[in-house]
């Protein structure tokens, strides 16, 4: 063996404490081609395995913190569903969820309303068993606390319900419709914790201010048998002699204009008195529920 070579090689045995006491060494000096001197292998193996070791660890360190800082900026509402509030119902009901998006962005607490009113909408729809259907869905990808139900401006119509025609203005329709107010309360309560149901204002077309009046009656009646909120809005809207009127006289005396020209809905203003009336129902719910765990009694621990 060439004397240089013999150096190297009784250089690396007497002293290995020097050779391995480095991840980085010389090992892949040694082992590169041309290098003299030779690794053992079950030294090297090891060696390889603390590099992976490290490797793994740092990897798994850091997807750590990437899931903690996904979360930590993930949505509220993904998170929990405490103050989110979800708007069911026809156009009268996206005006009321617009109002709710404008209100309660200025107000701390982080309110979050989702938008489930679709406009032409209503409970005597020929495919309301599949939409009542659709609720479940909604829930599972965002779930609500609140839900603010607001129907019937569509509604004054007949329909078939279990194959059978309904005529509008008769008990079977009465009773036919009734039978989806109670089932889509039903399956909204099993969903979130406080249902808000809002009734229909006047119009300005007696026909369809009468039927205004008896859907509310049928709204009114539902929530009280499931012991749910209602908030009747038809009074707030009258005018001094208890008729439609576009305008409301304000806290200063001026004339507040409140709703349409087409006698049906209603303006910025007139949208924003509905969803602050709403909004008290809700927090006499959230006032409620606090107050109901303040009174639960102390409990001892077992031991």
């Amino acid at each position: 063996m060439p004397l240089v070579r013999r150096i190297r090689v009784f250089h690396y045995i007497r002293a290995p404490s020097r050779a391995i006491s480095n991840d980085a060494m010389p090992f892949r000096h040694a082992t590169e081609p041309g290098a003299l001197g030779r690794v053992p292998k079950d030294t090297l193996r090891k060696t390889k395995m603390r590099r992976h070791s490290g490797f793994f660890t740092r990897w798994a360190g850091t997807l750590t913190l990437l899931i903690f800082a996904f979360a930590a900026v993930s949505p509220a509402g993904a998170q929990s569903p405490a103050r989110n509030i979800a708007v069911y119902g026809d156009s009268l009901a996206d005006g009321v969820w617009d109002a709710f998006t404008r209100t309660l962005k200025r107000e701390p607490g982080g309110w979050t309303v989702a938008r489930r009113s679709s406009i032409g909408t209503g409970l005597t729809r020929h495919d309301f068993q599949t939409w009542l259907d659709q609720i479940d869905a909604d829930f599972d990808a965002n779930p609500a606390r609140h839900v603010v139900v607001m129907f019937g401006l569509n509604d004054l119509r007949d329909f078939r319900d279990d194959r059978r025609g309904r005529v509008y203005g008769t008990e079977a329709w009465n009773a036919a419709y009734a039978k989806r107010v109670d089932q889509l309360i039903a399956r909204l309560r099993a969903k979130a914790d406080n249902v808000v149901w809002i009734g229909l204002p006047v119009f300005r077309k007696p026909e369809q201010n009468d039927g205004a009046k008896h859907l509310t009656s049928l709204y009114a009646e539902a929530a009280s048998r499931a012991r749910i909120a209602f908030v009747p809005i038809y009074d707030d809207f009258l005018g001094p002699e208890g008729e439609f009127t576009t305008h409301l006289a304000s806290a200063d005396g001026r004339r507040l204009q409140v709703r349409g020209d087409d006698g049906l809905h209603f303006i910025g203003t007139g949208y924003d008195i509905i969803a602050h009336k709403a909004m008290a129902a809700i927090r006499r719910f959230e006032a409620g529920q606090a107050e109901a765990s303040a009174r639960l009694p102390e409990t001892t621990p077992p031991r």
